[in-house]
């Protein structure tokens, strides 16, 4: 069985299923753990040690909307650099062309534009963790991926793939 065959609606139910089945789980051991404590008495004291709890990987879904997040500030870097908007650099790209060739017909050199370019870029991140798209813990690295290089400088941005019906039977 193909994965990418099962309709969303599908997999959508499955996981809400697997969700309530973990929050059961969780629910009973929390109770079976408050049951099965040890006993107190009034003139017993215990000691409580804690100790702190592990902060949570972010999840496939949060990573995936912060990657798309600094890929859609880089977007939008090239385009206020180019002095364009994201619809035309769209276009432009569709239309066989690399971001060299737009920054060379507005006279910009490689450098002068990568200077530019990491200053939007900055930008556009920080707007992207003000409104919460981007944890300050992704910004960083996502920033120093994105200006090492600039994204679809000499390539032709390659669109993506669009899935594959799904055959009825």
């Amino acid at each position: 069985m193909n994965f990418a065959n099962i309709p969303l609606a599908a997999k959508a139910y499955l996981g809400a299923m697997g969700g309530v089945v973990l929050l059961g789980g969780g629910v009973a051991i929390g109770a079976h753990v408050a049951q099965s404590g040890a006993p107190t008495s009034s003139n017993s004291s215990s000691v409580v040690v804690g100790s702190p709890t592990p902060v949570p990987a972010p999840s496939a879904a949060a990573r995936n909307t912060a990657t798309q997040a600094a890929r859609r500030a880089a977007l939008n870097a090239e385009a206020k650099v180019l002095g364009i908007t994201l619809k035309q650099l769209n276009a432009d790209f569709k239309g066989g062309q690399t971001v060299q060739q737009l920054a060379t017909a507005r006279g910009l050199s490689q450098s002068q534009f990568q200077t530019q370019y990491q200053a939007d870029l900055k930008t556009e991140l920080d707007q992207a963790v003000t409104a919460g798209t981007v944890t300050q813990a992704q910004e960083q690295p996502a920033l120093t991926r994105l200006t090492k290089t600039i994204p679809n400088w000499d390539k032709v941005a390659q669109p993506r793939p669009s899935p594959s019906p799904s055959a009825t039977p």
